[in-house]
């Protein structure tokens, strides 16, 4: 079962401060996916450290497409894709779209 969240998500994960890379969804941060079976949103903390280091050092918005597997109501991210891009400012980005196997953009 594939699912699809929003940039917010990643937003939170990349500011949480768990040594595991985990990151609990607030009740702002799960509107979204309140109507879904999905509630937890996990990064290997490999991925954390690359996510972590990729967000230093960007100066404009991108869009990642985020790999992995889901076990009952947890996905759980490995991987990440960065689509090519059709446009791309400091407040706009325009991808290609993801490949279907992914968890979250």
């Amino acid at each position: 079962m594939r699912h699809r969240c929003t940039v917010a998500l990643l937003g939170l994960a990349l500011c949480a401060r768990s040594a595991v890379g985990q990151a609990p969804l607030t009740p702002t941060d799960s509107a979204i996916l309140a109507s879904q079976p999905l509630k937890r949103l996990v990064l290997t903390p490999s991925l954390f450290r690359r996510l972590s280091l990729l967000a230093a050092g960007l100066d404009r918005e991108v869009v990642l497409c985020l790999q992995g597997s889901v076990s009952g109501d947890t996905a759980v991210v490995r991987d990440f894709v960065m689509p090519d891009l059709l446009r791309s400012t400091a407040d706009l980005v325009e991808p290609q779209p993801c490949l279907p196997t992914t968890l979250a953009v």
